[in-house]
């Protein structure tokens, strides 16, 4: 990216890359999550957490229920214990005991979704399918499509026993959807395919289903098949706008712009008002660069004319004319972002920029400082959020991270031996755009960071702690030793190797995000 090299500010954003070489845009799981990200429940002290956490690591179901169970006799009216807890017996084999302590739970918080989805999960394990329709029917009735997702511990369904549920209880279309739609805005990918590709089986001249199931599928990183499912639902319906885009998005996350170029100019030419048609092909063109930036500028100054309330459209004008080395109507567009959007993280990092390349060396610090702080609590968010561990007691969850771990072991072993260009080699394209897609920029800022002695030996003793799947990638979190905590990583696993992806936005994740905002 431009602005590197500017001298006022050019500590701070070599020091900047740190932030975007791991991942910072979002932090894997935390027991805080248990408390809904308070303090710890009872006068224990945070050394229950700890001793919780290290425990859950081991998969050691046994201590982690003695463990919550010593907490619950010193709190009890503390919902997420119980919530826990229930999750905990489910994981130990224990659904019986896990259906009485989510109905505790659910009786100290009878307005959380989240205990009550994991009741209903609980009760289709159980074979207990009118009691899980009704817990199902609730959560639709209470919250049919919300986005907020709590900041508690849920259980993903498993394909086997939601199949059963779908194919066992009669419902209509809709309500499969809505279902499907619940699972997948609350990040339970695996629950959401499950029931829309058994819906579709049933409803198979529906397109709004084939379009569900695509999202599933795309936000589980299954990109060529979430494709074939959109082209479906655009045969069903032609005029299916929303499926277009996706099938265009399935293209272009892969970076297959050129492929996503030619969705987005048909969506272009049968709606040519859609400020999200212009939007997404301006996009792409600005991905692919060179003679087509004049274009991708053109396009996006239509799509704010469509849409004056667009943020994202500024954010990509603002990139586009510091690209072309035009800070000040960089900082035109990305000052216009950020008063629809305070909170644009990275339009605070591209205006640090575009003031360094016109010389205001404080205010360029000051969007810095925005840009961290932001940062930060994108981090402290994520911690609330996501807490689970990656390793479930499922067959294919332990496969999964013994995959990862040996993954992970390769890249430190990398880092440590500086071979940066095999490192470049594993990251997702959006991710070399951090680097204005030039592996010797990379090399040289990661040499920059990992290069020391003392980081190396910090490398060295970092380990694999936890992680959790959402949007098709692996969220991996780490120990160090007691002063450093390695930060987190994000994985996308494409065909049978794993990539890199710097660039990920968990806050974007499982929300249906497309970008046009």
């Amino acid at each position: 990216m431009p602005g590197y090299s500017s001298p006022p500010v050019s500590t701070m954003l070599n020091a900047l890359c740190l932030y975007l070489l791991w991942g910072w845009t979002l932090a894997a799981a935390s027991i805080a999550a248990a408390q809904g990200g308070g303090a710890a429940p009872g006068s224990s002290g945070p050394s229950w957490k700890h001793n919780l956490r290290a425990q859950l690591a081991e998969r050691n179901y046994a201590a982690v229920v003695e463990i919550l169970n010593q907490e619950r006799r010193r709190d009890q009216s503390n919902s997420e214990l119980e919530n826990l807890l229930g999750a905990t017996l489910e994981r130990a084999g224990r659904s019986a005991e896990a259906t009485a302590a989510y109905a505790r739970a659910l009786k100290l918080g009878p307005q959380s979704t989240t205990i009550r989805l994991n009741l209903a999960l609980n009760r289709v394990r159980l074979a207990q399918f009118d009691e899980a329709s009704a817990e199902f029917t609730r959560l639709l009735k209470d919250a049919p499509l919300g986005n907020v997702r709590e900041p508690a511990y849920q259980q993903s369904p498993d394909d086997d026993s939601i199949s059963r549920f779908v194919e066992k209880v009669p419902a209509r279309e809709q309500d499969w959807r809505e279902l499907g739609m619940l699972f997948l805005r609350r990040g339970r990918l695996q629950g959401a395919q499950a029931v829309l590709a058994k819906a579709v089986g049933s409803f198979p001249e529906s397109a709004q289903l084939h379009y569900s199931l695509g999202w599933a599928l795309q936000e589980g990183g299954k990109f060529e098949a979430a494709r074939e499912v959109f082209q479906r639902a655009l045969q069903l319906n032609p005029e299916f706008a929303e499926a277009a885009l996706r099938l265009g998005y399935s293209y272009s996350a892969q970076g297959k712009y050129s492929d996503a170029v030619k969705v987005y100019e048909g969506i272009l030419h049968s709606h040519p008002e859609s400020y999200e048609a212009h939007y997404f092909l301006g996009e792409c063109l600005a991905r692919i660069g060179g003679p087509m930036l004049n274009r991708a500028l053109a396009l996006l100054q239509k799509a704010v004319a469509l849409n004056a309330g667009s943020f994202d459209s500024y954010v990509q004008l603002g990139r586009i004319f510091l690209e072309m080395g035009r800070p000040i109507e960089a900082q035109r567009e990305l000052e216009q972002a950020l008063s629809l959007n305070p909170e644009l993280d990275v339009a605070h990092y591209l205006l640090a920029q575009s003031y360094a390349q016109s010389g205001q060396s404080e205010a360029a610090a000051k969007e810095i400082e925005a840009f961290q702080r932001l940062k930060q609590r994108e981090r402290v968010r994520a911690r609330e959020m996501m807490f689970a561990d990656l390793f479930s007691n499922s067959e294919s969850g332990s496969t999964l991270a013994d995959r990862v771990v040996q993954f992970i072991e390769t890249y430190k072993a990398t880092l440590v031996a500086q071979n940066y260009l095999q490192i470049w080699q594993w990251l997702t394209p959006g991710s070399r755009e951090f680097y204005d897609d030039d592996p010797a920029e990379f090399a040289r800022i990661a040499s920059q960071v990992f290069a020391g002695p003392e980081v190396r030996q910090w490398l060295l003793q970092s380990r694999l702690s936890g992680g959790k799947q959402v949007a098709g990638r692996v969220l991996c979190e780490f120990e160090g030793s007691a002063a450093n905590k390695m930060p987190p990583l994000v994985l996308l696993e494409q065909g049978a190797a794993w990539k890199i992806d710097y660039a990920f936005d968990w806050t974007k994740a499982g929300l249906g995000y497309l970008g046009a905002r």
